[in-house]
Order: structure tokens, then sequence, then C-alpha cells
């Protein structure tokens, strides 16, 4: 399992650093935690967004969700055909299911990972 900090600059991103984005990677799935002010771009550092299985939210705060605007028009205008829709799930009050081009199917990962947790911080060539 691989846990990639993408950004935790806070409520302002800064210049290397986005607002609240996490990767987390295992066996080949790829769930991002949060998609903060400037996440979209540094996550390509790490990932496609072609490639992303999952997303899931903290909170509804534009520091933790305001790139998911941009994930939505990649996925949905991606050349050639739009890209299938992936699970995506906030914590809210009443715990409304959110869609972002939903994939048929539940994807689950075991609990605690199928081994050790690494951990990477940062887009090739932040300061």
């Amino acid at each position: 399992m691989q846990l990639t900090v993408v950004g935790c600059s806070g409520s302002i991103p800064g210049p290397h650093n986005p607002a609240s984005c996490y990767l987390l990677e295992a066996d080949g799935f790829r769930l991002v935690m949060d998609m903060g002010s400037g996440a979209l771009g540094a996550l390509q550092c790490y990932t496609g967004l072609d490639q992303v299985d999952a997303v899931a939210l903290s909170h509804l705060h534009a520091d933790h969700f305001i790139d998911m605007c941009s994930f939505w028009v990649a996925r949905t205008y991606w050349p050639g055909d739009p890209l299938p829709r992936i699970p995506a799930r906030c914590s809210t009050r009443d715990n409304r299911r959110r869609d972002v081009r939903h994939s048929p199917g539940r994807h689950t990962m075991p609990p605690g990972g199928p081994g050790g947790v690494g951990v990477r911080r940062g887009c090739r060539g932040a300061r």
C-alpha cells in the first residue's frame, strides 16, 4: 500500500503545495482522498486522471473538494469517449451518495490493507 501526500497546504494552496489531496494505492486500485485547490494538476504527477478508481471527500469545504469540478470536466470530456463513472463519496449529514461518472460494482480493500504502508510527499520538482 502506498500513500502519497499530493497536497496539504491548508485553505490556501502554495505555489508547490496544493490544498488537501491524498492518493492511496493498493493492488492496482487508486483512491483519491480530498481534491482541494490546486490538487488536480499535482495529482497528475502520480497518476493519470483516467487511472483514478474512486474519490472520497472528507467534507464539503472548498479546500477539500473544489478541484472535483475540473476532475468532472476532464472525465466527461476525455478525448474520444467520456471515461466511465467512478464512485465519489463524501461524509455529509444526510450521507447522500455522490457519483462522478459511476462505474458498476463495489471496490473494497481488506482491513489494514495488503501490507505495510509506504508514504511519499510532494510533486516532482516541488520545493
